[in-house]
């Protein structure tokens, strides 16, 4: 046995080992066994919470034409301590995260986002019809319609964020919730 790189992984044990202060440990479980559901409960309140403030931060940020994409964000509890803020527009993906060359997505988000690409559905026509509604309502010539079409086909259409920046609200809140929470406990 080489006693140089035996002392070598002796000291490299002794550098990786951590102590642990179990101070309170028995007082936590204790807390734990004659409290337990009204923890849970308040703690899926405090989800909640954070899930309501992603939800009225997503509602403001989100863009406006004729208001349905702003309607169609919505909240539901998944299960205990696990709720969901959403919007079920099928074009809500492209709103969020842009199209073509202006995709610009979160990287905590990459892989959600990935899901959507290039899955828009509808057909030419569908896609012409809905821009020249769009130039009707905003004073434009419904004859350009496949010109602008055909440009955002090319050149994409900026990503106007509103879920993303509703759940970092969302998420902010919690963790302070349940730092302010967790301090209110006297072990």
């Amino acid at each position: 046995m080489d006693l140089g790189k035996f002392h070598k992984q002796l000291r490299l044990k002794r550098f990786l080992m951590i102590k642990i202060d179990t101070k309170g440990l028995k007082e936590l479980q204790e807390l734990f066994k004659t409290k337990g559901d009204s923890i849970k409960s308040d703690l899926n309140a405090l989800v909640e919470a954070g899930a309501r403030m992603a939800l009225e931060v997503a509602k403001k940020k989100t863009p406006v034409d004729q208001g349905i994409l702003r309607g169609a964000n919505n909240i539901e509890q998944v299960k205990l301590m696990q709720w969901s803020v959403f919007n079920n527009m099928p074009y809500a993906p492209y709103v969020e995260f842009g199209t073509g060359k202006k995709v610009d997505v979160p990287g905590e988000w990459d892989d959600f986002a990935s899901s959507f690409k290039g899955k828009g559905k509808g057909t030419y026509d569908e896609g012409v019809q809905a821009i020249a509604d769009w130039l009707k309502r905003k004073g434009g010539d419904p004859e350009d319609a496949k010109w602008v079409f055909y440009l955002i086909l090319k050149n994409g259409v900026n990503a106007q964020p509103f879920l993303y920046p509703g759940f970092k609200a969302g998420r902010k809140q919690l963790k302070q919730d349940a730092i302010n929470y967790v301090n209110s406990f006297e072990i």
